[in-house]
């Protein structure tokens, strides 16, 4: 589901920072689109914009003033750009595919050894 890791941060995270530093911190969600050769420069932009809907679709709040929230899309420019359905297509792909990484991500990840915070999958 998308909503685990909204979830997982309203439910199960304290504010480490606060408690344990005395420090406000942040959630930085890092994103980047595979290379897809064509894509022109506004294109690429274009692909970044939409797939960061993604994020908004897997973390709660997103966007936010305090989030560092970015996304990267890249182009070889080594083969002619697709047409405007598909890249349609590919604006749309790169949302849904990001939210789902998100949302795997945060279903695999196992805590190390001096992690001071739980990983979803160690939560009862």
């Amino acid at each position: 589901s998308y909503l685990l890791a909204p979830l997982f941060a309203a439910t199960k995270v304290s504010a480490d920072a606060i408690e344990k530093r005395g420090r406000k911190g942040y959630i930085f969600t890092v994103g980047d689109e595979p290379v897809h050769d064509g894509v022109t420069k506004a294109e690429a932009k274009r692909l970044a914009v939409t797939a960061h809907d993604g994020i908004a679709r897997a973390i709660w709040p997103a966007h936010t003033p305090a989030d560092g929230d970015l996304v990267f899309a890249l182009s070889t420019g080594a083969r002619p750009a697709p047409d405007s359905v598909a890249m349609m297509e590919l604006y749309a792909a790169g949302a849904a595919t990001l939210a789902r990484a998100i949302a795997r991500g945060v279903y695999a990840a196992r805590p190390g050894p001096r992690d001071l915070m739980p990983a979803w999958a160690t939560l009862g």
